[in-house]
């Protein structure tokens, strides 16, 4: 009897024990399913961000007075994918168009944007009313305000200005390309403005600045004969000055920081520059200098992403370019000094105040880049691409 008992309450606690756990199992499913309910309720609840969102972003530089700062209309295109979002980036007054988003974060409210080839981000809040974007751009200390708005006629980036645009006709003052070097403290500075008037005082420009790697930035043209006034969109400066008699020369000054510098642009027949001699960028050893190198420098904490782009040229000479978007850089910015001979490496930008001298080591191109009497120890990593 006591047997029969033991056995009758052994298959008691059994059957209990299986029905705990089917509970369990149940109420784990309802869990998981409560759970998706949440999060599917969210997504629903979440305003839509598909469009187009446009601000103003300060940027770094100084402006025509010193207490004015650079800035561009930045325009985000927020599509999606295969059901994930993904976006792009204009910015508008210094002409760069579809920027890619490498990542895009969006978990309502915050929303993230990482674009692909700059190591600064947006982190931002969107609004309830899913209106606007409030937040910052940039990188730690180095941060500024953003606010991108939700437009369904955002700003379009120019388009290039073509040779044909810009030919010297009798009938217009100003139609023609203009070529002047600024001296003093911006280390003969060589700009190029392209000046275009397709119909009779309404004018369409660009300014090159090649040096600093700022080309085919858009420009505004006031004209009153024989004053003009030349303003890049971005802010970055302001040519005024006056057309001369025997319509060959615009002298005046290029304002910046408050500081005028005296300068005369000559009009020049120049067109496009002649082909450049071929570039070799593959490397047949890992002591070889010649190839692109990425990586990121480390100024105060704060990281910006840069790239050196060295090259053999037929002759067995070499030439360099740097380009960072982080740093200003939208173009390439071919280097006034170039001297390399395996596996030393010393590259100038004069017109940045910026030098770089080091050597390949370990298949990494490591040494110190200086500015104003600082130097940044930098390691770039070869890449295969540009």
């Amino acid at each position: 009897l006591v047997q029969v008992t033991l056995k009758l309450m052994s298959g008691a606690k059994l059957k209990a024990a299986a029905i705990t756990t089917v509970l369990m199992v149940l109420a784990t499913v309802a869990a998981i399913g409560s759970l998706a309910s949440i999060y599917a309720l969210r997504l629903a609840a979440r305003p839509e961000i598909q469009g187009s969102w446009q601000g103003i972003l300060k940027t770094s530089g100084v402006g025509v007075l010193q207490t004015d700062r650079t800035h561009t209309r930045v325009v985000c295109k927020i599509t999606t994918k295969n059901g994930v979002y993904v976006a792009s980036l204009d910015l508008i007054d210094v002409a760069r168009k579809d920027i890619p988003v490498s990542r895009f974060v969006y978990n309502y409210p915050s929303i993230r944007i990482e674009p692909s080839q700059a190591l600064q981000t947006f982190q931002g809040t969107l609004n309830k009313d899913g209106t606007e974007i409030t937040g910052l751009y940039g990188q730690a200390a180095s941060s500024v305000p953003l606010v991108l708005k939700r437009t369904k006629h955002p700003d379009a980036v120019p388009e290039p200005l073509d040779e044909s645009d810009y030919a010297v006709r009798t009938d217009s003052d100003l139609q023609g390309v203009w070529q002047g070097t600024l001296g003093g403290t911006f280390r003969d500075l060589k700009l190029s403005f392209k000046i275009a008037e397709p119909t009779n005082g309404m004018f369409r420009a660009e300014l090159d600045n090649p040096q600093q790697g700022f080309n085919r930035q858009p420009v505004s043209v006031t004209y009153d004969r024989p004053g003009v006034k030349l303003i890049p969109l971005s802010g970055d400066g302001m040519f005024e000055g006056t057309f001369s008699n025997d319509r060959a020369e615009l002298a005046g000054n290029w304002m910046q920081a408050g500081v005028p510098t005296p300068v005369t642009f000559r009009r020049t027949n120049a067109t496009e520059p002649a082909g450049e001699p071929e570039k070799n960028y593959i490397a047949t050893s890992d002591a070889d200098v010649q190839g692109h190198w990425k990586g990121s420098i480390d100024i105060n904490g704060a990281k910006f992403g840069a790239t050196f782009h060295i090259a053999l040229l037929p002759d067995r000479t070499f030439s360099a370019s740097l380009t960072s978007l982080d740093l200003g850089a939208t173009d390439e910015v071919p280097a006034s000094t170039v001297r390399c001979t395996a596996p030393k490496v010393s590259l100038e930008w004069k017109s940045l105040d910026l030098a770089f001298n080091g050597g390949v080591k370990n298949g990494k191109l490591t040494g110190v880049l200086s500015q104003a009497g600082m130097g940044i120890p930098v390691e770039l990593t070869r890449s295969k691409t540009k």
